[in-house]
This record gives C-alpha cells, sequence and structure tokens, in this order.
C-alpha cells in the first residue's frame, strides 16, 4: 500500500517483460513442433516462416537481432565455400 506510482509502473513492465520471455519459450516449443509437422507432411520446397513472424513475442530490436544473425551465418557459410571466387 506505500508503493510510489513509478514503482507500481516497474512491477507492471516487469511482469509483462517477464511474460513474454515466457510465450517466447512456448513459441519457440510450438514452431519446433510445427516445423517436425511441416517437414513430414508439407510438400517439398517449402519454406519454414521464421519463428517471429509467426508469433507476436518478439520486440522489433530483437527481430533485427535475428535478422543479422541469420544473414551473418548466411555470409559466413558463403565465405567458407570460397565466396564466389573462380578457380
Amino acid at each position: 500500500m506505500d508503493w510510489t506510482l513509478a514503482e507500481i509502473i516497474e512491477q507492471v513492465r516487469a511482469y509483462n517483460d517477464r511474460r513474454r520471455r515466457e510465450c517466447q519459450q512456448l513459441a519457440r516449443i510450438a514452431y519446433g513442433e510445427s516445423g517436425m509437422i511441416a517437414v513430414r507432411f508439407g510438400g517439398k520446397g517449402q519454406q519454414i516462416p521464421e519463428i517471429w513472424e509467426v508469433f507476436p513475442f518478439w520486440t522489433d530490436e530483437e527481430v533485427r537481432e535475428f535478422r543479422v544473425e541469420k544473414y551473418r551465418r548466411i555470409m559466413e557459410k558463403y565465405a567458407a565455400t570460397g565466396g564466389g571466387t573462380r578457380a
């Protein structure tokens, strides 16, 4: 009963953030399961959407970090295979 408004707001924000992280974990499980089902029953060559496109539990900054990491891995793999250099 003796909390300030700022403390109450901070508690609400902390609860919302904790709940968002819990939902992210559940989304990762559901995404993995749906990926297994898609591979088993889906047509060949179909691309599975990224997890952040399907579940809304990520902030714009987190999505940006995921995309940067995804493209960094692609470029590292490309560079490791020769990166388009001609022999």
